[in-house]
């Protein structure tokens, strides 16, 4: 193969397999023809061995293709080194578990996606033949987008991450549950987005195919109904709002606190520390009993006296623990009933309905523990007994025999 640099076409011995310069010059941006024209003139300079034909390629292209990928992998280690090493340490200083979260996140999906830029800008410096070189963009273009779809996902996720930091600290837990969707459907539309770019840029004429999907909507909606079912139980739920995250909710069956409300389905997270996964639609048809959202928490039992105890004693007895409850900071003092109430079976019963002005099931039972107590050391001390299912056998005594 032999270059004329002062004509506009290349003439070639064997099948083509370059362009000329000048050719090339016109479709480059200034640095790259410049470049164009130094590559030429080291082949022009190589020997005729460089320049046998190898697979519709010459010798010196494979050569230059592997260093061509070696320098571009070698910049991007290059920038992922630098960001790890002396970024890292710089931006520490202002906040440090942040940045190296950030580091850690986008520093590798930042390094591919800069490897195929830099592949795909310069490609046009192998000289391969138009068509070749303009499949070869094509497949880089796509692995290019690829690493832009990854790099705007991590980047969505660790906004979200940063963003659920910051709502765990508010009173509210309405940000709790809006945040997880808002990702979602930001990281659903960039996928979107990012499929449909690519598919462009390879050919597919994506207004055809968006009007394509629009006349198979009936058959889409009716194979996906269960999906768009729970899609739309998911809003439902989430503009009546019958619970939140974090709030402890009764529903089909299944008791425990909410962690996650998804497009799908919400996941629970039950006493027996199981996690179950109710699908949206299911969630919002069934009758739903926030526990969460109780102002107080009620508790109700019966103390059983035995009947041998005195009657002052009981009187006693139950003007002690309306004491207790009245001095207990944990109970709400606006309702609550303590009377002898019923003659039972084995025992005297005292009923005891009390409300605990609380937040949590722990401070729940902490409360419950306290108060139990307290009635057991007041019973100590006016020296009445607690009663127990007993049962008194009487025996008649038999007739003698003669």
């Amino acid at each position: 193969m032999s270059y004329d640099q002062d004509s506009t076409q290349v003439s070639t011995i064997s099948e083509p397999s370059s362009v000329s310069v000048d050719s090339l010059a016109s479709l480059q941006s200034p640095l790259e023809s410049t470049l164009s024209v130094a590559v030429v003139q080291v082949v022009d300079s190589l020997p005729s061995f460089f320049r046998a034909d190898l697979f519709g390629l010459e010798l010196w292209q494979f050569a230059a293709l592997m260093i061509w990928v070696a320098i571009a992998a070698s910049l991007s280690w290059l920038f992922e080194t630098l960001v790890s090493r002396y970024l890292r340490p710089f931006l520490k200083r202002f906040a440090q578990g942040t940045v190296e979260a950030f580091v850690d996140s986008m520093a590798k999906p930042i390094r591919w996606w800069l490897l195929f830029v830099i592949l795909s800008l310069t490609s046009t410096l192998l000289q391969l033949d138009p068509e070749l070189n303009t499949r070869l963009t094509q497949v880089l273009t796509v692995f290019a987008s690829i690493a832009t779809i990854v790099l705007v996902y991590r980047l969505t996720e660790f906004i979200a991450e940063r963003a659920l930091e910051y709502t765990a600290k508010t009173e509210s837990s309405f940000d709790d549950q809006l945040v997880p969707l808002i990702r979602n459907s930001v990281q659903v539309i960039v996928i979107v987005v990012g499929v449909l770019f690519i598919l462009q840029n390879n050919g597919v004429n994506v207004t055809s195919l968006i009007a394509g999907l629009g006349l198979g909507g009936l058959a889409f909606a009716l194979a996906a109904q269960n999906t768009l079912a729970n899609f739309f139980g998911s809003i439902t739920l989430f503009l009546d709002r019958p619970f939140q995250v974090g709030d402890v909710i009764s529903a089909g069956g299944v008791d425990g606190t909410v962690e996650e409300v998804g497009f799908r389905s919400s996941r629970i997270r039950t006493f027996y520390n199981s996690q179950v996964t109710m699908s949206n639609a299911k969630l919002a048809d069934l009758d739903i009993d926030n526990l969460g959202r109780r102002q107080v928490r009620r508790f109700r039992t019966n103390i059983g006296l035995t009947y041998d105890t005195p009657t002052d004693k009981i009187q006693s007895f139950v003007e002690g623990v309306r004491k207790i409850v009245e001095e207990t900071p944990e109970i709400w003092n606006d309702s609550h009933e303590v009377h002898f109430n019923n003659m039972g079976a084995y025992s005297l019963d005292i009923l005891v309905n009390i409300f605990f002005d609380v937040t949590t099931w722990t401070e729940e039972l902490t409360a419950r523990h306290t108060f139990l107590m307290n009635v057991m050391k007041l019973g100590e001390e006016l020296g009445v007994e607690f009663a127990f299912p007993t049962q008194t056998l009487h025996v008649e005594s038999m007739p003698k025999t003669s």
